[in-house]
């Protein structure tokens, strides 16, 4: 009697054991799709921050040599000078300095390497800022151009530089100048409203 008692629950506990082990089948095939997707998303992020430290050391050599350039630059002028004031030539040195070759030079220095240090760590910049803007509206370079004044002006607000005089002061415009830049990029962008909110997450995806 017990033996036809087991027979008849056999099949009953046969199904909740296969039902079971069925579960335990699909949460262990879950469980390793969940553990591979975590694992490509770490690939993904060290890939990130390995690309993160490439473009830090590039902009840490570019600062480097942007100073160690204008020490040398600095030390040179200073000889120069030297020169020219023991040798009487004062008017000349004055004539030298007013014209403002040497400013613009210099500039135009630190252009170079701003650019190439800050299109090594958002290097989608210039087709990221044009999204923000209305077809008609977009910024093209010229010829031989990295980067223009409205992308540099873009670029430094985007490392947190919002601030004018500042803005002024690193590019060499006076502030009325950057003033008046800021609201006519602003007034060309698809949604003035969030303008500024959208260039700080460019470069973020």
């Amino acid at each position: 009697m017990q033996t036809q008692d087991s027979l008849q629950w056999w099949p009953i506990l046969s199904a909740i054991f296969l039902a079971v082990f069925g579960i335990c089948i699909i949460i262990i095939i879950i469980t390793a799709v969940n553990l591979k997707r975590q694992l490509n998303s770490m690939k993904r992020l060290q890939a990130t921050l390995t690309d993160a430290n490439k473009a830090k050391d590039v902009c840490l050599n570019q600062f480097i040599i942007l100073c160690s350039g204008y020490m040398d630059k600095l030390t040179s002028f200073n000889s120069l000078v030297n020169r020219k004031l023991g040798a009487g030539q004062a008017e000349e040195l004055f004539k030298m300095t007013k014209s403002g070759r040497i400013v613009e030079e210099q500039t135009e220095h630190f252009y170079r390497l701003f650019d190439q240090a800050f299109l090594s760590i958002y290097p989608s910049f210039v087709d990221d800022i044009n999204s923000l803007f209305l077809a008609e509206n977009q910024i093209s370079l010229a010829d031989g151009e990295v980067l223009n004044t409205d992308l540099r002006i873009l670029a430094l607000m985007r490392l947190g530089l919002n601030d004018t005089n500042h803005v002024a002061h690193i590019l060499n415009y006076s502030v009325n100048t950057i003033y008046a830049y800021r609201n006519r990029l602003r007034n060309r962008a698809i949604n003035r409203d969030t303008f500024e909110y959208d260039l700080m997450h460019v470069g973020l995806n």
